[in-house]
């Protein structure tokens, strides 16, 4: 158990969202995040190794989330952190730092992050012709924040029933399996092209899955030098 001392840091954000979940129809839900980011403002520290050369692009980000204790205000908490992250705030999720009272909280929560994403590298790639099809099924929301910068669209797998979660993570698999060499200006990733849109997530800690997928039209992307690269 590794022992810092931090300052714990939190944003919060609530935004309408409709979604079709496998359960029946469109329906509304909660989220408790802000427009999906392209370049996130936080957690952008998953993408400082994610910068570095294709390596980290193909093969992940490299960094795992631990364990550790921390100090607030006088009094010993636990955390999970970013091995590598180069942090030294709690990691976030959905805007909110991972933080707990007790140890057994902590390894428990880091125990069923790496749990689904042993799921999710598990999962059965879709084929293009599939994934397309489980896309256009879906309902997707528009970032408002980036309409005149980054038209994009995210789908959120929190928002979906649980076995629809099943079938985002065969998504999330095809996109490793059939993603091409993309560009957002100079920083790289990997774009999942079907029909006229693309689609992609962001890099994560390698014991953490995907939980947001972003898409936006092939409009954007002109492709030269071997590569795709996103055109405004």
């Amino acid at each position: 158990m590794r022992r810092r001392r931090v300052t714990k840091k939190s944003r919060d954000g609530k935004s309408g969202v409709i979604i079709r979940t496998s359960a029946g129809p469109n329906k509304a839900a909660e989220d408790d995040r802000t427009d999906s980011p392209l370049i996130p403002t936080q957690p952008f520290r998953h993408l400082r190794g994610a910068f570095l050369g294709q390596e980290m692009i193909h093969n992940g980000s490299m960094s795992r989330l631990f364990t550790s204790s921390f100090e607030e205000n006088g009094v010993i908490k636990y955390g999970l952190f970013e091995d590598g992250g180069g942090s030294d705030t709690p990691y976030s999720l959905d805007w909110k730092p991972l933080t707990f009272d007790t140890e057994e909280e902590a390894e428990a929560r880091l125990a069923a992050l790496a749990a689904e994403r042993a799921r999710e590298d598990a999962a059965e790639p879709f084929t293009p012709e599939q994934a397309k099809l489980y896309a256009e099924s879906h309902r997707w929301k528009f970032a408002v924040t980036y309409a005149a910068t980054a038209p994009h669209e995210y789908c959120v797998k929190k928002w979906l029933a649980e076995e629809d979660r099943l079938l985002y993570e065969r998504f999330v698999a095809a996109i490793r399996a059939h993603a091409v060499t993309g560009y957002f200006y100079e920083y790289p990733f990997r774009y999942l092209i079907l029909g006229d849109r693309y689609y992609w997530f962001m890099p994560l800690p390698d014991n953490v899955a995907v939980d947001l997928i972003n898409r936006a039209s092939t409009d954007h992307l002109e492709y030269r030098d071997g590569a795709y690269y996103y055109k405004r």
